[in-house]
């Protein structure tokens, strides 16, 4: 998870809290974003996890 703040001119100042997620089936999950490295592991663990499923 990271936050984003910005600052609309006439506005207060906005935060968000932005989450990275996964599509399971009909639903969603969402996924704690901790760094690009740590969401391309996870990302192929995952991939290999259905491809073996398929198998």
């Amino acid at each position: 998870m990271r936050t984003a703040s910005m600052r609309v001119p006439g506005q207060e100042l906005r935060t968000r809290i932005e989450y990275d997620h996964k599509h399971m089936a009909a639903g969603v999950r969402f996924y704690d974003y901790q760094d690009a490295s740590t969401l391309l592991e996870d990302f192929w663990t995952e991939v290999d996890k259905i491809l073996q499923q398929k198998e």
